[in-house]
């Protein structure tokens, strides 16, 4: 399935699949009820240095539109085949889409400013390793 970008999806490696990951409404109530913590909040730990049980579920979250049978141990074997970076590249990409810019032009913190520190880094791979280690 390729991903809609119109519609906030992104697209993930998985071998020679493509997966699709949306950050939908319904997709951040779940993650709400998930963590116990607010969409903002989500957004707000979404980047450079966030823990891998976090980043598995939200990889888990996302992918629930289109891959909903999938479970955690099956996301964690996602994550390993495509790498850390790879998947916290794709995760912030697909939340950058879910937190537009506000009516007012200011940008969203959280996976906006997490996009920018990737972005600034290079690779990322410094910058999303030092905390995961």
């Amino acid at each position: 399935m390729s991903a809609n970008p119109v519609r906030g999806e992104v697209s993930f490696p998985n071998g020679e699949e493509t997966m699709t990951l949306l950050f939908d409404i319904n997709t951040l109530c779940m993650l709400e009820d998930k963590l116990n913590i607010s969409a903002g909040e989500i957004a707000e730990l979404a980047g450079p240095g966030m823990r891998l049980g976090f980043l598995r579920t939200l990889l888990w979250a996302g992918l629930h539109e289109h891959h909903g049978d999938l479970d955690l141990k099956a996301v964690g074997l996602l994550i390993h085949g495509a790498g850390v970076e790879v998947t916290a590249a794709k995760v912030i990409e697909a939340l950058v889409k879910a937190f537009p810019a506000s009516e007012a032009g200011k940008a969203t913190p959280g996976p906006r400013k997490a996009a920018r520190t990737a972005a600034v880094a290079g690779t990322g791979q410094s910058s999303l390793s030092s905390g995961v280690g």
